[in-house]
């Protein structure tokens, strides 16, 4: 029996041990899982809900410093653009100015077909060239401005352009459609500027009478309630697929234009003017069978 008490002696003073402990350190299992479970539980939430928490400012201050990082170089390729446009504009003015002055003085010379003819090509040119780099001034310089704004009635505007266009000897029998729906919101004012609005619809339905040979133009104008859209619809030559993503940009023009005058400004000058309204501009179009552009800008508030 000397094993039984060399055995039972030790594990019977552990077990002793072990109850005294637990009575004295934990006395009742039952508290223990009833206030340590939910206490574990609420400790294991908390960090997860921080870890949320934390994943979500972390991800938000990403966010935040790409859309700086997006702004800031975008702001830095237009301030680019606009200094490069300004050398432009300043490194050809004084040479298309004494090119149109050479152009007059041989003009005036002695009389010869020939060289008249040359004189009178050369002298498309410059223009072309010099109203060119205006345009593109004044949209580089527009892209910088600062609007004064004022309540614009759309509708009188349409009608002004309609009425503007008319009166040019190629369009005078062109037919340009004007519709207003008004139902169920009216199509009220926007604030903006309405020289420039004018521009940039004389431009849109200027272009749809341009790259169209016959066909009305339609024009028409309708609220949301929130927005006013105007839709300038034509059945002209359209814009070929390959060319539809670059038609907003500067000097960009179609593959199909031909002969067809034009210095690829118009519709980045429309672009231009609608986004300082705040407003959007888009285009759907279908080579040899037309195009749409549809412009929208919010309702005066």
């Amino acid at each position: 029996m000397n094993w039984v008490r060399a055995f039972l002696a030790p594990l019977m003073g552990v077990i002793v041990a072990a109850a005294l402990v637990l009575w004295l350190w934990v006395p009742d299992l039952r508290i223990v899982v009833r206030v340590g479970l939910p206490v574990l539980v609420l400790w294991l939430g908390l960090v997860l809900v921080a870890a949320v928490l934390i994943t979500r400012a972390v991800r938000r201050r990403l966010r935040r410093a790409e859309e700086r990082g997006r702004r800031w170089a975008l702001e830095e390729a237009q301030s680019e653009h606009r200094l490069f446009v300004a050398r432009l504009d300043h490194e050809l003015k004084n040479p298309l100015a004494a090119l149109s002055l050479a152009v007059t003085n041989l003009q005036q010379g002695p009389a010869d077909p020939a060289t008249d003819r040359t004189l009178a090509g050369v002298r498309t040119q410059v223009d072309r060239l010099t109203r060119l780099v205006s345009d593109l001034r004044k949209v580089n310089d527009l892209s910088a401005a600062e609007l004064e704004r004022e309540r614009v009635d759309l509708v009188e505007v349409l009608r002004e352009v309609t009425m503007t266009l008319a009166e040019v000897p190629a369009y005078a029998d062109r037919s340009v459609e004007l519709s207003v729906h008004e139902a169920p919101w009216p199509v009220g004012p926007v604030d903006g500027d309405r020289e420039l609005l004018f521009v940039a619809f004389y431009n849109v339905v200027l272009n749809a009478l341009k790259y169209s040979t016959d066909g009305p133009v339609h024009v028409h104008a309708r609220s949301d309630g929130v927005n006013v859209t105007i839709e300038v619809s034509d059945t002209g030559i359209g814009v070929p697929a390959a060319d539809q993503e670059a038609m907003w940009q500067e000097l960009s023009r179609g593959g199909n234009v031909g002969h067809v005058a034009g210095s690829g400004l118009g519709l980045p000058l429309v672009a231009t003017i609608v986004d300082l309204h705040r407003g959007s501009v888009g285009a759907r179009s279908q080579e040899g069978v037309g195009t749409r552009v549809e412009v929208s800008l919010p309702l005066a508030g």
